[in-house]
């Protein structure tokens, strides 16, 4: 009885495991830069910084593709991302919106919890 018990708490926590992995990545390429915006109430983006050092877009990319995904769908906002990350290699951009107050990402299918410390990626408090 305790080996098949165990057998099948190994058994939900690799399915578990695989579920996660499955998941599609939001980055799934490397890119050269990323630019960080703050989105203005006249609904400008104000340039703020940006990032170079390829180890910290690997850092960032990997808080983005490994953050905990919510259906975005069925979420209401009080309102929306106050910032952009723009990943950018030659002619690919890939445009992220960002709540610049809690580091968390939002897509149209996801609202992902990465907690971006902005203050460490960029070297500035908004």
């Amino acid at each position: 009885m305790k080996k098949n018990l165990f057998l099948l708490a190994l058994m939900l926590i690799a399915g578990s495991l695989l579920v996660s992995c499955s998941e599609p990545k939001i980055v799934e390429q490397e890119y050269d830069r990323v630019t960080l915006y703050k989105i203005t109430a006249d609904n400008k983006h104000e340039k703020i910084a940006t990032l170079t050092d390829k180890k910290k877009i690997k850092e960032l990319t990997d808080l983005i593709n490994e953050g905990n995904r919510k259906n975005a769908p069925e979420i209401e906002f009080e309102r929306g991302p106050d910032g952009m990350l723009l990943f950018e290699k030659n002619d690919e951009k890939l445009a992220l919106g960002l709540f610049i107050d809690t580091g968390n990402i939002l897509t149209e299918e996801f609202y992902i919890n990465s907690k971006i410390d902005i203050n460490e990626y960029f070297g500035t408090k908004q």
